[in-house]
Formats: structure tokens, sequence, C-alpha cells
């Protein structure tokens, strides 16, 4: 399912240049264990991103700081935090549910929350870097081998309309690394208790 393997350092190339390896961090024990896996393999990131919606519990935030502190010690970046804008200033979940009176998409059953929210603010940064080449680095889990489907899906077809429209396409390579280490959840809970 993935694009690359154990023999990963190699496969970071695309022939010209390495390309930026750029980890999802969700703050929660996936993405925890993902970094804590990451360093035991001494495959080192170059950006940790976490979106901030503006309305994580405060454990979340603690949990960032204690994974800096962790980072440090193990000679990865630091997490960036990024956020929503709207009109060019950050514009939060509670900024939402304040200026609409009702609540993002999401509590429906739609994702357009997660675009806005979780997704956009990530490409945004990554543009702001002057990236438009990386492999991304996702957090699912070997109980989540569909929504990994479906991630693959929804960027291929993001590929196809591209090439349609004649736009400069970038390339983005999604690497789920716990699918590929087969990784379960009670082996992500034991390395994200590491950090």
């Amino acid at each position: 399912m993935s694009f690359l393997n154990e023999e990963y350092p190699d496969l970071m190339w695309d022939g010209e240049e390495k390309l930026p390896l750029i980890v999802s961090f969700g703050a929660g024990v996936d993405s925890t264990a993902v970094l804590v896996e990451m360093h035991n393999r001494g495959i080192r990131p170059d950006y940790i991103i976490f979106s901030d919606t503006g309305a994580e519990r405060p454990d979340i935030y603690a949990h960032i700081e204690r994974v800096n502190k962790w980072l440090s010690t193990v000679d990865f970046p630091q997490v960036s935090m990024v956020v929503n804008l709207k009109g060019g200033k950050p514009f939060t979940l509670l900024d939402h549910v304040t200026k609409y009176k009702d609540f993002p998409s999401l509590a429906y059953g739609f994702k357009s929350c997660s675009i806005e929210y979780k997704i956009r603010p990530v490409e945004r940064f990554i543009k702001n870097q002057g990236i438009d080449r990386n492999i991304q680095v996702i957090g699912y889990g070997t109980g989540e081998i569909d929504r990994a489907i479906k991630a693959l899906g929804s960027a291929q077809k993001i590929r196809d309309k591209k090439k349609r429209e004649s736009t400069k396409m970038k390339m983005r390579v999604l690497w789920f690394p716990l699918i590929d280490w087969k990784l379960n959840r009670d082996q992500c809970k034991e390395l994200s208790k590491t950090v």
C-alpha cells in the first residue's frame, strides 16, 4: 500500500534531490508512536506539523510540550503549530461557532471542517516553506487501513484534476509508517509512553 518500505532512506530521493519528510502530528498515541519509531529507525523528519483548531483540550497542549522536550533530546525539529486563517487572521473553531451561531460541519457528519481547520493550514505551511514536493507522514495505524486507502484515493483525484487543468503539479507522497511497520494499537501505546 505504501510508496515506501524498509529501505526508506534510499527512497527519499526523487532522482534529483532529497524530498522533505513532513510528519502530520495529531498529538495522539499513533502520531507520537510514529515519531518514536522514526527515531528508533534512524529516520529524521524535516518538519513536524500540528494543526491547532483553537479548541483542543488542555492535555493535548501539555502533550505537545512533552513531545517538544523529547524532540530536543533526539535532535528532531520542534512541532510547528499551524492555524486556519480567514482574511489573513487566525480563525478557530470557536470563532466559527461565535460568528455563525452553529457548529462546524463535522458535527453534522461532513468533513469540510477537517479540510478547513486541519488540512489547509498544513498545506499553507508547506507552501510557505517553498516546498512543492514532499513525503507526508500520516499516523494511521494497522486498524485504519481503510482511511489510508481513502487518503490515497483522494490524493490521486487531486493529481488527476491538476493534470486536467494543466496546473503545476505538486508531488506529495503519502506514507503510513505504522501500517508499513505493522505496529498495532498496543505497540503504539507502549512507544508513546517513552516520550
